[in-house]
């Protein structure tokens, strides 16, 4: 499904009252800005500074928080001479894939214990194990690559699985090892069509203990 963004973007452009509609969303904005400066004034001077302070740190470990900090440094990797239009596009695109992300991590998490974690645990029951890279923030962090700071491409993606265990690592050895029959059940699910093929799509890095 679109984003409501995508859809009203579409509609705008196709009516040919996309900048009108854009400059009464400005106006809109300013008047916006306007009054959120008054609340935040009146918040400053009138709220007691520690009933500050306890709200600043609440509001530190919200989920939107974490969203906007991931959406402002996804931002501050797209050119500055992209015209807005398709920065409202971009935007928008982060949004569709940051919905579609946590949808499939929930499925991988639900698929890690009910098909894979299981026959490790038999081996170590106090392993731990999860997830990095792309998959699990959403943004391509290996500055080795051109498209560092990107958005994950879910259409072509791999997901790098670690499990941290003395007793494992002895077993197994730091390599990257593939679990086919794992993988065959990530084939096999709706959503991870664009997961790369054998082990360079799934990979196990088994690290001792900290």
């Amino acid at each position: 499904m679109l984003a409501p963004e995508w859809v009203a973007t579409y509609q705008s452009l196709k009516r040919g009252t996309y900048l009108s509609d854009l400059g009464g969303d400005l106006k809109q904005t300013g008047v916006n800005i306007k009054n959120a400066a008054i609340a935040d004034w009146n918040y400053t001077t009138k709220t007691p500074i520690v009933q500050q302070l306890k709200d600043r740190g609440n509001q530190l470990v919200q989920p939107q928080t974490l969203e906007q900090a991931v959406t402002m440094y996804i931002g501050s990797k797209i050119p500055n001479n992209i015209g807005t239009r398709d920065n409202l596009l971009r935007v928008s695109t982060v949004k569709v894939v940051k919905t579609e992300l946590s949808r499939l991590q929930n499925t991988f998490d639900n698929l890690v214990e009910s098909d894979l974690i299981s026959k490790y645990k038999a081996l170590d029951p106090k392993l731990k194990y999860g997830y990095t890279g792309s998959f699990k923030t959403g943004v391509v962090g290996n500055t080795s690559k051109p498209t560092f700071g990107n958005p994950i491409n879910l259409e072509k993606f791999d997901i790098d699985f670690w499990i941290e265990s003395d007793v494992l690592y002895k077993k197994f050895g730091p390599n990257l090892r593939a679990d086919p029959q794992f993988r065959k059940v990530l084939a096999e699910t709706p959503g991870f069509e664009g997961l790369k093929p054998n082990k360079e799509g799934f990979s196990i890095k088994f690290k001792p203990n900290n």
